[in-house]
């Protein structure tokens, strides 16, 4: 490959602030958009110390105090070699289109070379990817809030409602909502990408997805939906059972 002349670092800041978004509305808020394309521990102990320590230099020193209000501080390291085994599996997880080209991206950062054109193009698919896990990390934690709840709410004792099943109907009636709501969600968010006819943009997002371990935090909402759809049906049971035995114990007593 030539020697690399430039580059830059792109940092994504994702914030899930909705469930959704009405993008047709969004230029009546401001003029300034564009549609996106897509191009064909605990504390170090005292005996782990550097071998080389590295340099530290305060932005003010050179003239770069402030950016963005936050102070600027740069730490200059002189790194040990990586080992054979960590070289092999980030070369393993490479992929280029030319080449003169190359994106290789991990769990927390992915590095592009390639000409404007090209690294943007990866840069959108890198970053929809993110997106992606942010979504399904959402809904993971969402799950596991509403789960211990409802949890909760199904081990609540007392006779009365015991007897009538009212709880066990309430608890239904909100699993099956939160189950619709989600599974819609995680189809939308799915399906909010196709890429067809471009087997190098596929096979990039499926790389980046797997360095994400995107498809782990699929499964888990996956199961978690099942475990939802497993205490609807229980609490359907119970509701009917509740019921039925209440019918027998009027009709007894009639």
């Amino acid at each position: 490959m030539p020697a690399i002349r430039s580059g830059h670092v792109t940092a994504f800041f994702m914030y899930d602030v909705a469930d959704a978004i009405d993008l047709q509305a969004v230029p009546s808020l401001t003029t300034h958009t564009v549609a996106a394309r897509l191009a064909p521990r605990p504390p170090t102990p005292a005996y782990v110390q550097y071998k080389q320590p590295p340099l530290s230099i305060d932005g003010e020193a050179i003239g770069i105090a402030e950016i963005a209000g936050f102070r600027v501080r740069f730490k200059i390291f002189d790194c040990e070699p990586l080992s054979a085994q960590e070289r092999d599996d980030v070369r393993r997880h490479r992929i280029s289109y030319l080449v003169n080209d190359l994106v290789v991206p991990t769990w927390n950062a992915a590095l592009v070379y390639d000409n404007e054109a090209g690294a943007q193009a990866a840069i959108e698919i890198l970053e929809f990817a993110n997106s992606q896990l942010l979504e399904f990390r959402y809904y993971d934690e969402l799950l596991d809030a509403e789960l211990a709840r409802i949890y909760a709410q199904l081990q609540v004792t007392g006779w009365f409602q015991n007897w009538v099943g009212r709880r066990y109907t309430r608890a239904a009636r909100q699993v099956h909502s939160l189950f619709i709501d989600v599974n819609e969600l995680t189809d939308k968010t799915e399906n909010a990408l196709k890429i067809a006819g471009d087997v190098y943009a596929a096979r990039l997002f499926g790389l980046a997805a797997a360095r994400l371990g995107l498809d782990q935090w699929k499964a888990n909402v996956r199961e978690k939906l099942k475990t939802l759809d497993d205490i609807y049906r229980f609490a359907v049971e119970q509701t009917s059972m509740a019921r039925g035995e209440i019918l027998e114990l009027t009709l007894s007593r009639s």
